[in-house]
């Protein structure tokens, strides 16, 4: 009796793993896909501004990931080379055009999302000393800039090629940071 008992439990498990693991198989044959993407290819010429209009020289543009840490060993721009100008302009080129990412993603049990699901999350910052820095999605600072409707050659040095890009212009206004309050004097006479 006991040894049918163990039978029964013992089949019914591999059923069960088996069923299992079907349903795993044909999630990931009905929903598996490689994607790719890249960022937009562009020269984007900056203003960097305060709030009333006025050029902020000396402003510095960097990229980082969604965390604020640095990209290791990349940067989808070329060295800007240097902060804004005394105008508060600065023009900074990304020349990858086409495919700059990608993988392969699927739904285990048509629900839960498994691999490579999207594309890197990579922020542009404009800082300058007392201002608060500004922070957009690489994305975002191509969608807000204006196209001009102008092209550039621009040599990029990793590929020893001149390549033409679109140019854009966009204007970035940084507010001032507040002013420090100075600590209160201690008026107890305590120390």
């Amino acid at each position: 009796m006991f040894r049918r008992w163990i039978r029964r439990a013992a089949f019914i498990m591999m059923a069960a793993g088996a069923a299992v693991a079907l349903s795993a198989g044909a999630s990931w044959a009905t929903t598996h896909e490689d994607w790719d993407g890249g960022f937009p290819a562009g020269v984007v010429r900056l203003e960097v501004r305060t709030t009333d209009g006025r050029p902020i020289p000396g402003a510095t543009f960097r990229v980082s990931q969604a965390d604020g840490e640095p990209i290791p060993d990349y940067s989808p721009f070329l060295d800007p080379g240097g902060p804004t100008d005394a105008r508060g302009r600065l023009t900074v080129v990304q020349p990858h055009q086409g495919i700059m990412f990608g993988g392969r993603r699927w739904r285990l049990f048509w629900v839960v999302p498994m691999g490579a699901t999207g594309r890197p999350r990579l922020y542009c910052e404009m800082a300058a000393a007392g201002f608060r820095p500004s922070r957009v999605e690489m994305n975002e600072l191509f969608a807000t800039a204006r196209p001009t409707g102008r092209a550039t050659k621009v040599t990029w040095p990793a590929r020893a090629s001149e390549v033409e890009l679109p140019e854009y212009e966009a204007t970035i206004a940084l507010e001032r940071e507040p002013p420090n309050p100075s600590p209160a004097p201690d008026r107890a006479g305590g120390k």
